[in-house]
């Protein structure tokens, strides 16, 4: 998916939640939420992407990108920064 903002930025996924931006920069950002080894350790259950994980881009601000599990995440910097 194209950034209608900035046409620099393409956002894509495969399987399994592995989501991601691509700019002109020789490295892609990582969108996808994971579990940290002490959120696993504490319990928490495991995050449950579908085949084709969700990316929705705002049409009102052109910095928040959403990705969805069975919850949904929201960044507020283009993917950046990690989704909350």
């Amino acid at each position: 998916m194209r950034d209608w903002w900035n046409p620099e930025y393409v956002y894509y996924e495969s399987q399994f939640g592995s989501s991601s931006r691509r700019t002109s920069r020789p490295r892609d950002q990582q969108l996808a939420v994971r579990l940290t080894p002490e959120q696993v350790a504490a319990g928490e259950p495991a995050l449950r992407y579908q085949w084709n994980a969700p990316i929705v881009l705002s049409p009102h601000n052109p910095g928040i990108v959403f990705i969805a599990a069975q919850y949904v995440y929201r960044s507020l910097s283009r993917g950046d920064a990690a989704p909350s």
